[in-house]
């Protein structure tokens, strides 16, 4: 009995050892992705680096990207997630914020082509009506055209979006705010902004 000991004891060491070095290893991991988890930003980065063919972590990259005011990176995975699922009903809305973020690059034309095909698209899929998540960025797709066609001075096209926001959503107050701006431009013979001292045409979004 007494020769057991030595060979129990070397064995319960090399358990010993080989136990503290899954408890080190999970340690550093658990670690490691906690870090890549510390920010929306960081973890979106890894899912994207990991799963480059799915659409979502694009899509959320994309909104990180924009939180950040960095556009074109924005735009960039937005782009990719389009590609990746073009026809999926998840990314009917990231045509919308595609034109939300051409709109804030001042890319204008860009901007309304992109509202144009959220539209379209929204209209196409048989689901849409009743779907909040997309049903609600109707009226101000047509808010945000409104605002586009302003900036272009094309008041006849922007007066038409606000008032098609206003019939169907009569307390919508920025395309009310927006249709009041318009109309006064309309009066004003020397073309000016009928705000004193203002340089430019902004309706609010």
């Amino acid at each position: 009995m007494s020769e057991d000991f030595p060979i129990k004891r070397t064995r319960t060491h090399v358990e010993l050892f080989v136990l503290t070095g899954i408890i080190i290893f999970c340690a550093l991991a658990t670690h490691e992705r906690n870090t890549v988890w510390n920010t929306g930003f960081s973890l979106w980065l890894d899912v994207v680096r990991k799963s480059p063919q799915k659409a979502r972590g694009h899509v959320s990259l994309g909104a990180e990207y924009y939180k950040r005011n960095m556009f074109a990176q924005a735009a960039a995975e937005y782009k990719t997630a389009l590609r990746l699922e073009p026809d999926a009903m998840e990314s009917i809305p990231v045509h919308y914020d595609l034109a939300i973020i051409c709109q804030r690059m001042g890319l204008i034309d860009l901007a309304i082509a992109k509202y144009k095909e959220f539209l379209k698209s929204a209209q196409v899929c048989s689901l849409w009506v009743a779907c909040d998540k997309i049903g609600r960025y109707i009226p101000e797709t047509h808010n945000n055209l409104g605002v586009c066609y302003f900036a272009k001075k094309e008041i006849k096209y922007a007066i038409r979006e606000f008032e098609q926001v206003l019939a169907m959503n009569p307390d919508h107050k920025d395309a009310r705010y927006n249709l009041r701006i318009v109309r006064s431009k309309l009066k004003e013979p020397d073309g000016n902004c009928p705000h004193k001292g203002c340089s430019g045409a902004h309706p609010e979004n």
